[in-house]
Order: structure tokens, then C-alpha cells, then sequence
């Protein structure tokens, strides 16, 4: 009887459970936040009104607030089903799903035990945070999978698979990169953390290949945006506001839209009547002068942001008991991680790529707008790493294998 693979079966199944029950559970719920933008343009595109948003024919206007990765799955989903955002929801569960899978995958290529690696997937499968972001008419579950498999591919041409695993790894990132633009350079680091050397050849011919790669993916948009709009958007213009929002615009507050009632009057008459692009350079400039006129304040917002990214934490209003739950069990699953490349000595081009990742989710995120939902990616690979040191700590066997880069355990 093959053990490891009936319990991986057993966790993809517990996965698809818990998704799928939230989704029951929550079924028929108001769109709220963010879901209410990726539901108008992707119902628009669904009855025949093109990317736009706006919910009526006088509101109707190009858009390129949310990219076209998250926004065409779910308008063909409704093509089929009909405006209903639990069939995407539900899809979503099946898609998550996947990604414990994947995390499996991973966990195969870094230490080359099926328990180990299951550790990974049990931890993916039982995160409360991939829970709910599966069942929300957002990117992320869209995201994780993107990712998860570009890293799989990535990781694997890096450990001396076939080299098409490195392109199959850049279509997957731009695949991601069309929901979310600031992910492209994932691309990138999956080379650096195979080829650490700048000076050498064979690092910059495998980071232009991808490069190239992601660039083609995202060509289409590109090209689209520049029709419409008769501009380059390599991305979305959504990205003045999240910047303006993360200053602190608020006598020090962050924003998350300019839906917030705390929204300073003088910018809402500011960017009333603006198109979607010359809003997103009204408030990259409006971010900057924030910035000049109390650069302390938003010095130390920058420290802030970063617990806010990684452990929900340290926002204006006093933390609620779901939100020290959640601090404290992903401080568990970073110490978790840690223990494992300690003891368990994965490849370093693993522990390198778990670096770069760590290093570029902060600075991005944290340059912008951060909330712990933008980290989930990044916690997705980190599973990996941390359900292997709970496997391991659980058979208090755990030991470096003989050329000190795998720990392979007996799978008794």
C-alpha cells in the first residue's frame, strides 16, 4: 500500500472540504472591497460590454484598474453560468486545491521525501488565510497557483531538470503578472537563485530569456492598453492610489481607496472628472508631496507596513483576537520555516529563492500599500519549508542527508 499517496489524497480532500464548505456556508453573500471591481469589468466583458467598468451604459469607460489575469477567468466563468460569483468561488476551491498539490510538488523537489513534502501540503491545506482568500471574487487563489507553479517549474529546471522547465516557469509568472503586475520580477529571482553570480554569462542569458518570456505574455495587454488608452501600461493604473494611500494621507493614516470616507477633501475635488490614467498621476504626485512634508512620519510608516504585510499587525485601530491569532500562527509557520532550512538543509537555491521572495514581497508592498493578503503567495512557498519541519519534528528523526543538502527520512 502506498501510504504517502493515499495521504495526500486524504489532505487535497480535507482541502476541497474546508474551501467548498466556506463557500456553502457563505453562499449568496454581498460583494464587498475590492470584489465589486473585479465583478463589474468581468461582467461587462461576460454581456458583451468589453473591459470596461461601470454598471450602465452612461458609466461605461475602458478600464485598466484590474488586470485582465483574474478579470477573463472569472468573465468566462459568468459566460457559462451566469452572473453568480459562487460558481467562481467554488472553482476557486477546486483551484486551491491545486495549490496544496503544488506545495507538495515543491516539497518533493527540496527534500526528497513524500512525508515531508505532505507536511507542506497539510500545512497549505489547513492555513485559515487560503481558506477565505478561495472563497472571495479576488486574485489570490488565481495568484497562489500562478506562482506556486512557476516556482515547481523554476525549482525544478534549477535542480537539473530539462531547461524548457525555465520558460515553462516565466509564462506561469506572466500568467500571475497579469493580475499582478508587481510579481513579474519573480521571473527573475527564480534565475538569481540559481545563478547567484551577476558576472556570470549564464545568469543574464537565463534572466532575459525570461524576461523575453513575461514580456510576451503580457504583450497582448500591453498592446491593448495602447489602443485604448494611447499610452504604455505595462500594468494596471491602480497603482497612484495604492502609493498615494500608503503615505499616510490621513494625518498619517493609510488608505486603502478613495472610497474611504477619511479621503482629504482636496483630493476628491482633485481627481473628480480625471480619466483613469491622469488619476494615477495625480496621486503619485500627491503621494510624493505627502511624503515631503512629514518624511519621519512616513519613515516609520514604512516599519509599520512591514508587520502589516507579514503578520496583520500594527494598524491604527487596536488589533481584534482574529488578528493576534493570525500574528501569532504566521510567526509560527516563519519560526517553522527557519527550523527546517536549518535541520533539514533543502537545496540553497531553495533557501536563496525563499530569500529573494521574502526581500521583493516587502519591498514592493511595503513601498505601496501592504495588508497580510498581499503576502499569501510568498506564505504559499514558505508552507513548503514549514509543514516539512513539522513532519520532521513530529518523527524526531530528522538528520542532513550524506551530501548535506537533503534530509531524506525513512517513510516508515
Amino acid at each position: 500500500m502506498n501510504r504517502p499517496r493515499n495521504a495526500l489524497l486524504v489532505t487535497l480532500a480535507v482541502a476541497l472540504l474546508l474551501r467548498a464548505g466556506y463557500d456553502v456556508v457563505t453562499a449568496g453573500r454581498p460583494l464587498r472591497a475590492d470584489e465589486t471591481s473585479y465583478d463589474a469589468i468581468a461582467w461587462n466583458v461576460a454581456s458583451g460590454h468589453g473591459y470596461a467598468a461601470g454598471a450602465t451604459d452612461a458609466e461605461r469607460v475602458p478600464t485598466a484598474i484590474r488586470g485582465p489575469g483574474y478579470v477573463l477567468p472569472l468573465a468566462f466563468v459568468y459566460r457559462v453560468a451566469g452572473h453568480r460569483p459562487d460558481a467562481m468561488r467554488m472553482l476557486q476551491a477546486v483551484l486551491d486545491t491545486l495549490c496544496a498539490w503544488l506545495v507538495w510538488r515543491i516539497g518533493r523537489r527540496l527534500f526528497g521525501d513524500p512525508w515531508l513534502a505532505l507536511g507542506g501540503a497539510a500545512v497549505y491545506a489547513l492555513y485559515p488565510p487560503f481558506i477565505l482568500d478561495a472563497g472571495q471574487v479576488v486574485t489570490e487563489g488565481v495568484t497562489n497557483l500562478t506562482v506556486l507553479a512557476g516556482l515547481d517549474f523554476g525549482l525544478g529546471w534549477a535542480l537539473g531538470g530539462p531547461a524548457l522547465l525555465l520558460p515553462a516557469s516565466g509564462v506561469m509568472i506572466g500568467l500571475c503578472a497579469l493580475a499582478k503586475p508587481q510579481l513579474a520580477p519573480v521571473a527573475v529571482l527564480v534565475v538569481l537563485a540559481a545563478r547567484p553570480s551577476l558576472l556570470r554569462r549564464d545568469f543574464w542569458t537565463a534572466a532575459l530569456l525570461q524576461v523575453a518570456v513575461v514580456s510576451a505574455v503580457l504583450a497582448p495587454w500591453i498592446v491593448r492598453n495602447a489602443v485604448v488608452f494611447h499610452a504604455f501600461v505595462p500594468g494596471v493604473t491602480l497603482g497612484g492610489v495604492t502609493f498615494w494611500g500608503g503615505t499616510g494621507p490621513a494625518d498619517g493614516r493609510t488608505l486603502g481607496g478613495l472610497d474611504d470616507p477619511r479621503v482629504p477633501v482636496h483630493v476628491r475635488r482633485a481627481v473628480a472628472g480625471l480619466s483613469e490614467r491622469e488619476r494615477d498621476r495625480w496621486l503619485y504626485a500627491e503621494g510624493a508631496r505627502v511624503i515631503r512634508q512629514a518624511p519621519g512620519r512616513w519613515a516609520g510608516l514604512l516599519g509599520r507596513k512591514l508587520v502589516r504585510l507579514w503578520f496583520n499587525l500594527l494598524y491604527d485601530d487596536p488589533p481584534s483576537r482574529a488578528s493576534l491569532a493570525l500574528a501569532g500562527l504566521n510567526l509560527a509557520v516563519l519560526l517553522l520555516a527557519a527550523l527546517a532550512i536549518v535541520r533539514l538543509r533543502p537545496p540553497p537555491v531553495a533557501t536563496r529563492l525563499l530569500a529573494w521572495l521574502v526581500a521583493w514581497f516587502s519591498v514592493v508592498h511595503v513601498a505601496f500599500f501592504a495588508v497580510v493578503r498581499y503576502a499569501m503567495p510568498c506564505y504559499a512557498y514558505i508552507a513548503c519549508f514549514a509543514g516539512a519541519a513539522l513532519v520532521a519534528f513530529w518523527r524526531r528523526s530528522a538528520g542532513p542527508a550524506p551530501n548535506g543538502t537533503r534530509a531524506v527520512l525513512p517513510t516508515r
